[in-house]
């Protein structure tokens, strides 16, 4: 069942403000970490001292987890709150962009096929995956990892021009709470 909710709905006290940013940030801080470690040459040396298939497993394990925290990420942007879905509960805690007034907005330049790679081949077994493997494609991980940057950075500019009446946005010191 989809639960209707008003467009934006800021979570009203600091504690569970707090909270969602600090879950963006660890997303945000593993993205950046595993896309380092994809990118820096770490996974040449494991292959010289440990041989290729340790080194491929290991690399294997960082790409899916780089691509996990991106995929929580594309979900934190795009998700529009009234795709929310009841759970045992009865409520979806998702943590979503537009709980801060900031979209939901689809990233476009997210393709299609990445887009079917994400959803299928990161999380389920299926019989297409094949078809997909033949063609051999990588992952693209330096555009994935630079594009998701700047919609976090524009979230964040977000976050700090938030209206300075919102108690949430402040912590009991009357300091503005951030990503950071």
């Amino acid at each position: 069942m989809i639960k209707e909710r008003d467009a934006w709905e800021c979570p009203q006290d600091t504690e569970t403000f707090q909270y969602g940013l600090n879950y963006v940030k660890y997303e945000s801080d593993m993205l950046g970490f595993t896309h380092s470690c994809l990118t820096v040459g770490f996974l040449f040396k494991l292959d010289r001292v440990f041989g290729h298939e340790i080194a491929k497993g290991v690399k294997n394990s960082i790409l899916e987890s780089f691509l996990l925290h991106f995929r929580a990420l594309r979900e934190f942007f795009e998700k529009h709150p009234n795709e929310r879905k009841e759970g045992p509960s009865g409520e979806d805690h998702t943590v979503i962009s537009a709980d801060y007034g900031f979209g939901p907005f689809g990233l476009e330049w997210l393709d299609k096929e990445t887009r079917v790679r994400l959803n299928k081949d990161l999380a389920h077994i299926d019989y297409d995956r094949r078809e997909r493997e033949q063609k051999g494609k990588e992952w693209p991980t330096n555009f994935m990892f630079k594009k998701m940057m700047e919609a976090l950075k524009l979230f964040e500019k977000h976050i700090k021009s938030l209206d300075s009446a919102f108690p949430a946005t402040r912590n009991s010191e009357g300091k503005r709470l951030t990503l950071k």
